[in-house]
């Protein structure tokens, strides 16, 4: 049986399952008459992998933004009521999303423009990131290669702002990589010796 611990959220309570295969987080309404919560929905659980989130008892057509952080392997999601969100509750009121953090952040300066994951170097993002994952690389020269040795396919973009908002081509520098295993593909990144 895979690892169940309890987990709270503003207004709601559930669980989060440690499956190797899957992890899933599975939140319903902690009203006594199971009313959808009011305002913004924040909870955190320790991350292991791609986990599927289940929120359960929302109102029905209500939109929310997500915003999800991670720090030391405890990931942090807020759900933002607002019109415009991208994220939709079904008629039954249920919302699910799958939390697979596919992009990583590189700030030499370390900021990232207070995204997350943020690292100072390419080499530790390819190192932390999964498979199918974009690290995205703020613009500048960067003195070190990389090394990619596990069977996971990633592509490293530069050329990007400090506020990782447009890219300019020529404008991220790095040496060669070497990949003993696995997959890189470089975007806006030019290979100096």
């Amino acid at each position: 049986m895979p690892e169940t611990v309890l987990i709270t959220a503003t207004g709601m309570a559930g669980a989060h399952i440690s499956d190797p295969a899957l992890n899933r987080v599975v939140l319903f309404s902690s009203a006594n008459d199971g009313s959808p919560p009011t305002g913004n929905i924040t909870y955190s659980y320790q991350r292991s992998g791609q986990t599927l989130n289940v929120l359960f008892d929302l109102t029905p057509g209500a939109h929310y933004a997500l915003s999800s952080q991670l720090a030391g392997g405890q990931n942090s999601v807020t759900f933002l009521p607002e019109n415009s969100g991208t994220h939709v509750v079904n008629d039954q009121g249920v919302l699910l999303f799958m939390d697979s953090l596919t992009i990583f952040y590189v700030d030499i300066a370390g900021h990232c423009n207070s995204l997350a994951p943020c690292y100072t170097s390419i080499q530790d993002a390819v190192n932390a990131a999964v498979t199918g994952a974009t690290i995205r690389v703020v613009q500048g020269d960067y003195a070190s290669s990389i090394t990619l040795n596990a069977s996971k396919s990633l592509t490293v973009q530069g050329g990007w702002n400090t506020t990782f908002t447009s890219q300019t081509p020529n404008s991220t520098f790095m040496k060669a990589p070497k990949v003993n295993q696995g997959s890189l593909t470089l975007q806006m990144v030019t290979i100096r010796p």
